[in-house]
């Protein structure tokens, strides 16, 4: 009799966990095949960002990726309204699904379910990501970063240099000097590995502060043979829908932010 008890309160936990998993997205396609995809998808994502990429840029990229909740303790460096960039109230997931899903044909419901599911907490990245840019990780134990004009220690390297951009050696030091910092979500990957979802969130430091969230659908071109496990997909943009765009004193930065950004960060952010 006590054992058929337990039983039942076993099956039962184990739907009410069911219900909860399904509810929010499966399970995330998160093997080490699937890693390794996503980093190939953010390359692809980054270098499809600006079709015409100034080589001479320097940008940051925050070390942990966005998640999908609220408040000051979810994780995420910023917020908006003290809500996540992914979904801005009184928007909601399924709302974001809906935009989406208007705006590109044949949307990938797996690919979604999955960014759902990748995205309810935050991960570390790391490098190496190949850009088209300058870049680096930013945030946690990394040196402090200065958004806008460059310190005058660069600008002197720069000067005794003979003049034009200072030696990326000078951007090494203690402050390095960014024209944009990047935050990203993690990707959204369909089980064949042929669609992917994935968020990136711009900030802009030319004169002013200006945030810009754009969602990417991205596609693996079909190749002539079957692809194997070990094989390289190429990854191509397939579309691009911006979602948020703001301006300064519209967002709290709560992780360590930008110098020039903690300038106008509101922490009580409800607007």
């Amino acid at each position: 009799m006590q054992s058929s008890r337990c039983l039942r309160h076993l099956l039962t936990a184990a739907v009410v966990l069911g219900i909860a998993v399904h509810a929010y997205g499966r399970e995330p396609h998160d093997g080490a095949e699937y890693q390794i995809e996503e980093y190939r998808i953010y390359e692809a994502a980054l270098a499809a960002l600006d079709p015409a990429a100034d080589a001479s840029l320097r940008v940051a990229i925050y070390h942990r990726t966005l998640n999908g909740s609220c408040g000051k303790d979810a994780g995420n460096p910023v917020l908006v309204k003290g809500c996540t960039f992914l979904w801005v109230k009184p928007d909601k997931p399924a709302q974001v699904e809906q935009m989406l899903r208007k705006r590109w044909r044949k949307f990938s419901k797996s690919a979604w379910k999955d960014f759902l599911a990748k995205n309810r907490s935050s991960v570390a990245l790391h490098e190496p990501i190949k850009t088209p840019w300058e870049h680096w990780l930013f945030g946690g134990d990394a040196p402090e970063v200065n958004f806008g004009e460059p310190p005058a220690k660069v600008r002197e390297t720069g000067a005794a240099a003979g003049g034009g951009e200072a030696p990326a050696e000078a951007l090494r030091g203690e402050e390095r000097n960014a024209d944009r910092a990047i935050y990203l979500s993690r990707v959204g990957i369909n089980s064949k590995r042929t669609d992917a979802i994935l968020y990136v969130l711009v900030f802009s430091y030319d004169g002013s502060v200006a945030a810009s969230g754009d969602y990417l659908r991205l596609r693996a071109k079909q190749p002539k043979g079957k692809l194997g496990d070990g094989d390289k997909r190429e990854w191509y943009l397939a579309g691009r829908v911006n979602y948020f765009t703001g301006v300064k004193d519209s967002f709290a930065s709560l992780a360590p932010a930008p110098r020039k950004a903690r300038q106008h960060a509101v922490l009580s952010a409800e607007k």
